[in-house]
């Protein structure tokens, strides 16, 4: 097996890994809503969770519901996933698995969408 290809094995099995994850936790965070009606998780009095629906991109930002601003947006998240895509190819050591975590999460929202 060569070398290339053992890295890119090992990337995409990364990515499927947070993927998954990040599906995982969804569809328990899903499961609670379903239970209690809301997701309120107390970890202490530092660190709590709740459930906010977002329906923009971060923080709300450029909220719309099926304009072609949307259909635009999401034609940028792919061409910006490619470019991730690119610079994992192209980069060497640990910056290459802070790229794939941006990746692995980026397409677990854009799964979403």
């Amino acid at each position: 097996m060569s070398d290339k290809f053992k890295s890119f094995l090992i990337s995409f099995i990364y990515i499927l890994i947070l993927f998954g994850i990040d599906r995982i936790t969804k569809i328990q965070i899903l499961n609670i809503l379903e239970e209690k009606d809301k997701v309120d998780i107390y970890i202490n009095s530092f660190l709590s969770f709740y459930l906010v629906w977002n329906k923009g991109i971060g923080f709300g930002l450029f909220s719309f519901d099926g304009s072609i601003a949307y259909y635009l947006i999401t034609f940028i998240i792919f061409v910006i996933n490619g470019i991730i895509i690119y610079l994992v190819f192209i980069e060497k050591g640990i910056k290459v698995y802070f790229l794939l975590t941006i990746l692995g999460g980026s397409l677990g929202n854009l799964f979403d969408r």
